[in-house]
């Protein structure tokens, strides 16, 4: 797409709820990059969408929102049947986008998921005019239903929830294999599975996601140490993918050695009552913290500076960038021992086997206990993310590879 003005219509819509996903990180960061560099970038998303790239520095974008109904805002958590109704009110804007698309002539758009209401503007975009230069995104790979959420689980009766996934993801995933003209993945497995499918190896990019360093960079070169008041947080989304219900089980075997240890827990979904209900129930009130959804600020890199080590504790993942969060401000990681996470995460983490929770409890306390091994994992973790993780350097290959197709 040499010679032609950099625009690029980013597509939003399955932004529908407070809280940020990997995938929306991705853009947010990479979009940041692109509009100070001069790209103009107008995105298309819901109001609640806005307020998330805003609230994480986007603010030199053009915006186009679609407003979410006052009931679903006074609510400070969504159901699944909210969520299934807010996604409807997104797939609508989609079409109505779609509609437009011929008066519009955008030459690039890039869909920040693989839901409907994102993919299908690009679906519709490419069989209006195939010289759209369609740049779709799958992020994670929906589950086999009869298993869910595990990446070595046994079978089992499916939940409607996971056979929806399922069955909502192929189409996509099979039209955008055919259709689009790059994809976006964050894990060498993912973009091994588009391979063998038939997609042409350089039509599929694995982006592994960055971390902005700069205020753990300013933290760390004044050399002041925070009292720790923390052995460990969490951060992420509370969804069965993420294992935040397996934490707290996790953290109720820490305790029975370390009856004091208190766990930070950062972010919010669907799960918060069930997480709410558990540790309640494991009687942890006093060892776990829950802290909600917090953005990039002080109050979320306090908790760094104040734990000890960061706990990534999904079952099935195709990444995850929230450990590198904490691991630039120098805090080793403990995780189960997940395909993807072999090459996202090689060194700053200790990988417990796949589903064992107790081995992952004594790694937890392994790392606690043992200096050596400690002070060597955090500096693993913090050069981990320096060499790696930076976020220019993603922006300006993925330009490079879509402005000069």
């Amino acid at each position: 797409m040499k010679n032609i003005k950099k625009e690029i219509d980013i597509i939003a819509n399955s932004m529908v709820e407070p809280g940020l996903s990997g995938g929306n990180r991705i853009f947010i960061e990479i979009a940041k990059c692109w509009t100070k560099e001069g790209v103009k970038i107008n995105i298309y998303s819901s109001e609640v969408g806005k307020d998330i790239c805003l609230g994480n520095g986007l603010s030199l974008a053009s915006f186009y929102t679609w407003s979410i109904p006052k009931f679903f805002k006074r609510k400070k958590v969504f159901s699944r049947f909210d969520i299934f109704l807010l996604y409807l009110l997104g797939f609508i804007n989609a079409v109505v986008y779609s509609k437009n698309l011929g008066k519009l002539k955008k030459n690039i758009i890039w869909t920040t998921s693989d839901y409907w209401p994102d993919s299908l503007v690009g679906i519709i975009a490419k069989i209006l005019d195939k010289n759209v230069f369609w740049i779709g995104s799958l992020f994670l790979f929906a589950p086999n239903p009869f298993v869910g959420f595990k990446e070595k689980g046994s079978k089992t009766l499916p939940s409607i929830k996971n056979i929806a996934f399922y069955l909502t993801q192929k189409p996509i995933y099979y039209l955008t294999k055919k259709m689009a003209d790059l994809v976006f993945v964050t894990s060498q497995p993912d973009k091994d599975r588009f391979v063998q499918a038939g997609m042409e190896p350089e039509k599929v990019v694995v982006i592994h996601g960055g971390v902005d360093t700069h205020w753990a960079d300013e933290y760390l070169a004044k050399k002041q140490k925070e009292k720790k008041e923390f052995e460990a947080c969490f951060m992420g989304r509370f969804h069965p993918q993420k294992g935040v219900l397996e934490l707290i089980d996790i953290w109720r075997k820490v305790c029975e050695t370390g009856k004091q240890a208190r766990l930070v827990m950062i972010g919010d979904g669907e799960l918060m009552p069930e997480v709410k209900n558990k540790i309640k129930i494991k009687g942890l009130e006093k060892n776990i913290i829950l802290k909600g959804f917090l953005g990039d600020g002080e109050e979320k890199f306090n908790i760094f500076k104040k734990s000890r080590i960061i706990l990534h504790p999904a079952v099935y993942d195709s990444g995850g960038m929230a450990a590198a969060e904490a691991m630039a401000w120098g805090l080793p990681g403990v995780s189960f021992d997940l395909e993807a996470l072999k090459t996202y995460y090689p060194s700053g983490i200790l990988k417990a086997r796949i589903g064992d929770q107790k081995h992952f409890a004594e790694l937890v306390l392994k790392l606690l206990q043992d200096n050596s091994l400690y002070y060597n994992t955090s500096t693993q973790a913090r050069n981990l993310i320096l060499k790696q993780w930076g976020w220019k350097p993603k922006a300006d290959l993925l330009k490079k590879i879509i402005f000069d197709q």
